[in-house]
């Protein structure tokens, strides 16, 4: 746990997709901020369960499957297939996409949806349905060129009784969109899909320092920094207030330490994020599972917070803060934090000596002040090392190994 002032502090937010950005260099922002909007259609992952659908063992599902691992699958195509005597069962496509993988331990496979591009319209065939002339589909079709349809909705269809919206051997499409062309010729439909407008937030309080042109912002901001053990979710922020104050609902709540009944309380407010001093390990899967963003300070279990942090958190209640619960703890260590935005130091941290403990030896558990540089000595049973003049509380002077004394936070 390291706790520090940074005037500077500068954060980049992009976004994959490029868009457009809507502030400006030298803007204010705040967490809830648009900075770009953009259009994407990001590939999704369909998960199916061929086993429970047909009615089979797990491992039995390659027998049944039509597509092999890799395969290009169309929206609709059949997939799988268990033929019986009165009826058969089948399985279609939800998306367009590939058959990344058969699970054959669980029975399902796995089908990763196709990013396209937005400029490439869906073909629809009628013709396969309406082998018909010119003269005999344009009844059949229900749109004209330019209207708006929506994911499943009847273009093409034989209607059971005029004026009546019922139709036989119906086509439906197969995504939102509007229709852009239509070839009565050839028996086709071409839809352009929509693509969802996305909105790029700048999830901080700073001043917009640069643009990165069409992709996002670098935001610049003074504040305290806290790098904490360990933590769960994104980022997320609010006021800072504490666990018992009664004013949870979208606030960073604070507690030295979590016991399970405390944090069921909490989730039924719904906090934009949780601080706490310590907590049991058992106790983070309930956080993970309504999906809070959670910042531990000091580890797990319980331990004593130190006096910085204590006078920290005292010093911020009513505070806006930021909470990054990103944890990595192994190659590229990135510690989870907590930012306490500010342009000017509002709380200068008292001054104290440090403290420091003997932690072997026959001095063992004596507390005192190391006094003086270091300087290379032996010990007393012949070993060459760096040693330090510790002076005891009782006023003892004594020669310890630097290494054999610990600071007490």
């Amino acid at each position: 746990m390291s706790l520090y002032y940074n005037l500077q502090i500068r954060k980049t937010r992009v976004s994959p997709f490029p868009g457009e950005i809507v502030v400006k260099e030298g803007e204010s922002v705040k967490p809830d901020t648009t900075i770009l909007r953009t259009t994407c259609r990001l590939g999704g992952i369909c998960v199916i369960n061929v086993a429970e659908h047909l009615k089979v063992r797990p491992e039995e599902i390659t027998e049944y499957l039509l597509k092999k691992e890799g395969e290009n699958i169309k929206w609709q195509e059949l997939i799988a297939e268990k033929k019986l005597v009165m009826e058969s069962k089948e399985i279609r496509s939800p998306v367009d996409g590939i058959l990344e993988r058969i699970e054959t331990q669980l029975g399902m496979v796995i089908i990763r949806e196709k990013l396209e591009r937005p400029e490439i319209p869906v073909i629809i065939d009628i013709k396969g349905e309406y082998p018909k002339t010119t003269k005999i589909l344009k009844p059949l079709i229900h749109k004209k060129e330019g209207d708006r349809v929506q994911y499943g909705e009847t273009i093409v269809g034989k209607p059971v009784m005029p004026m009546i919206p019922f139709y036989t051997n119906k086509i439906v499409s197969p995504c939102n969109g509007t229709i852009v062309k239509i070839d009565y010729n050839e028996g086709k439909i071409w839809i352009q899909k929509d693509l969802p407008i996305v909105e790029l937030k700048a999830l901080y309080w700073g001043e917009v320092k640069r643009l990165i042109t069409g992709y996002g912002i670098d935001i610049e901001f003074g504040g305290y920094v806290l790098e904490c053990a360990y933590g769960i979710g994104g980022i997320s922020w609010g006021k800072l207030v504490e666990n018992d104050s009664g004013d949870v609902k979208g606030n960073i709540i604070y507690a030295d330490y979590l016991a399970a009944r405390d944090i069921e309380e909490i989730i039924k407010n719904r906090p934009a994020g949780i601080i706490t001093g310590t907590i049991d390990y058992e106790e983070v899967d309930i956080l993970l599972k309504n999906d809070i963003t959670l910042v531990v300070i000091e580890g797990f279990g319980q331990m004593r917070i130190s006096e910085d942090c204590q006078t920290m958190i005292q010093a911020s209640l009513g505070r806006n803060v930021i909470l990054n619960g990103t944890t990595r703890l192994r190659a590229g260590v990135v510690r989870p934090e907590i930012i306490f935005p500010s342009a000017r130091e509002y709380h200068k941290l008292h001054e104290r000596e440090k403290k420091f403990r003997v932690t072997w030896g026959k001095y063992y558990g004596s507390v005192g002040e190391v006094k003086d540089l270091l300087f290379q000595g032996e010990t007393g049973s012949g070993i060459k090392t760096w040693l330090s003049i510790f002076i005891c509380d009782d006023g003892e002077k004594i020669t310890v190994p630097y290494n054999n004394v610990e600071e007490i936070q």
